[in-house]
């Protein structure tokens, strides 16, 4: 068992806390207390789901067709949903993306980045992978075949998923500008992958927080 497949107690809270950080701010305490439950049926309907793949979508790198190959096999799998509506590059944020999955070099070959897009115009797509130089493959859901096999939520911040060897979801939330999320997938992923410490080095910031924290603890 993977450690946040309970939804109880502390764990629970912690995943709305990260997910939805506007919980704890601006927010007046009626609208606070339905976005928390909003949050936790949220989780509680995701947690431990099984995403249904649907293999045969079409899928490019850098402008070019290829195949999928192993990425729907691999131990680890983070699934980007991006659906029709507004902009999507303003919605996906592809340079965060790339700087987030840039830490992931060390584990790169057994943790797939899949993202899928609702929107028909491929070149697009084509164009705003080679602006950003994302050399991961991406998916084109023209006809919903995958939107509709799952059911996604439409907040975009609930569309983006950690998921296991059997496509089951370990985290849902989307990790770009939440750096307490990201050391959540990062933790998870280590977890999952059973690596040893040091296999996937933290990085400066992150190193310079555990030096502060250790230092503080001294202190006390």
């Amino acid at each position: 068992m993977y450690i946040l497949q309970s939804l109880d107690g502390l764990c629970m809270r912690w995943m709305v806390m990260l997910i939805f950080p506007c919980l704890l701010l601006g927010c007046k305490t009626t609208d606070k207390e339905e976005r928390s439950q909003q949050a936790r049926e949220l989780v509680s309907r995701w947690q431990g789901k099984q995403i249904q793949m649907v293999e045969t979508l079409p899928c490019r790198i850098l402008g070019r067709d290829t195949l999928a190959g192993d990425l729907f096999r691999r131990p680890c799998k983070i699934l980007v949903y991006v659906d029709s509506a507004g902009c999507t590059s303003c919605r996906l944020q592809p340079q965060e993306w790339g700087a987030l999955l840039g830490e992931m070099q060390p584990v790169q070959d057994r943790v797939s980045a899949l993202f899928v897009f609702e929107t028909p115009q491929r070149e697009e797509l084509d164009l705003m992978f080679l602006r950003y130089g994302l050399r991961y493959p991406y998916f084109q859901d023209r006809d919903e075949q995958f939107r509709k096999a799952n059911d996604f939520p439409e907040d975009m911040t609930s569309q983006v998923f950690l998921l296991d060897r059997d496509n089951k979801v370990v985290l849902v939330g989307n990790p770009v500008g939440n750096k307490a999320l990201w050391r959540l997938y990062r933790n998870q992923i280590s977890t999952m992958l059973s690596l040893l410490p040091g296999a996937w080095p933290e990085s400066e910031e992150e190193s310079e927080m555990q030096k502060e924290q250790n230092n503080q603890q001294m202190i006390n």
